[in-house]
């Protein structure tokens, strides 16, 4: 009897849970032995079929049973031209041109262009869109943006007289209406006896209340010492000089009781001096006053409070101490005869020409803390 040199997939060996084909090595019953021509039969018949027969090989078992799938992938294959061969090989010197060498620019499509040069370009000064050259301003002004440290004689402070006056000779200022800074309005209330305030001048920069005049000086002397349009002052060396002489005069005149000067120097020189009061970083408080960064509140509530109060009267702007300017100290009540002497100065540019320097003017009428009162 013989024996199977076989399996099926029942006979499978554990763990394993795929079908193998059955491989037939060998079969025989008995002591049945095949003829020679019944080889060559089943050779034939074999290879007639599409299953051939191939001899099992060794590999390991546990390689097999893999979940990965690879696929032979091979290159494209080659297109056959004659132009491509040709590209390859260098022409001969001082051969014709092709005709497959030659393009037509009209031929082209169109092709955009993007111009990076433009963007390596810092950004300059508007210009303007005439071609022709626009002649120099000789009138452009020139400011001076040195310090002013040594521009007046010291002492740059001068204190207030024990001269006590009730009654001045001059008359009171009426050529403007007044701007009350909140929480001041008006009318404003009789002054105290003893109630003192300041008159704030502006020399270089920009007060840190709207409607105020600002002021620059300038190199050159120049036409209109006030530029109404722009609510500005324009100083020279000389007319700073000259003005700082006639406060002193009156000072010594004793004509407004207890009298005092001071001169400010803003510590930043050099630097920009036509800011807008919105490019400035400090903030003003509800009343219309600057305060530091420390003493801002933050709850939205009270800003809108505050925003409501100001009325358009006040924005950002920077301290006092960033701008050049003369605080002339006195009595309350001598503040509207004051102004008006300010305003009938005049700087004497020559011998035969006289402006008035604070004529239209803006100032600010400041309390014994230094806020705001008014504008005038």
């Amino acid at each position: 009897m013989g024996q199977p040199m076989f399996r099926t997939p029942s006979q499978l060996p554990l763990g394993l849970t795929y079908a193998r084909p059955i491989v037939v090595e060998e079969y025989t019953f008995g002591d049945y032995t095949e003829s020679e021509l019944d080889l060559i039969l089943r050779a034939r018949s074999a290879a007639g079929h599409i299953v051939s027969w191939r001899t099992p090989s060794n590999t390991s078992r546990a390689l097999r049973i893999a979940n990965n799938c690879y696929e032979l992938s091979y290159p494209p294959p080659m297109v056959s031209s004659e132009r491509n061969h040709a590209s390859r090989a260098l022409p001969d010197w001082d051969t014709d041109v092709q005709m497959d060498e030659l393009f037509c620019i009209d031929e082209l499509e169109p092709f955009e262009n993007t111009d990076l040069l433009q963007a390596m370009i810092a950004p300059s000064q508007k210009r303007s869109n005439s071609p022709l050259i626009e002649p120099f301003d000789a009138k452009r002004r020139k400011l001076d943006v040195s310090s002013l440290r040594n521009c007046i004689p010291r002492p740059h402070m001068y204190p207030s007289t024990h001269t006590a006056l009730t009654t001045s000779r001059y008359s009171t200022y009426i050529k403007s209406e007044p701007i009350a800074i909140p929480p001041y309005a008006l009318p404003l209330p009789a002054p105290l006896p003893y109630t003192r305030r300041s008159w704030l001048i502006p020399i270089r920069g920009e007060p840190p209340w709207l409607h105020a005049s600002t002021a620059v000086v300038l190199r050159d002397p120049p036409e209109a010492i006030y530029d109404q349009e722009r609510n500005q002052l324009h100083w020279t060396i000389a007319s700073v000089q000259a003005f700082w002489d006639f406060l002193k005069a009156n000072r010594n005149r004793k004509s407004f009781g207890g009298y005092g000067l001071s001169f400010h120097i803003t510590q930043i020189y050099g630097g920009d001096y036509t800011q807008t009061r919105s490019q400035s970083a400090s903030w003003l408080g509800g009343f219309g006053q600057p305060v530091s960064a420390s003493d801002r509140d933050e709850d939205p509530d009270d800003e809108d409070r505050d925003a409501s109060m100001h009325q358009g009267l006040v924005k950002h702007a920077t301290a006092l101490t960033a701008m050049d300017h003369i605080k002339i100290y006195h009595d309350a009540q001598f503040s509207m005869e004051i102004r008006s002497l300010l305003h009938t100065w005049a700087f004497a540019c020559s011998e035969a020409e006289k402006i008035p320097l604070l004529e239209g003017s803006k100032l600010t009428l400041l309390d014994e803390r230094m806020n705001g009162i008014l504008i005038l």
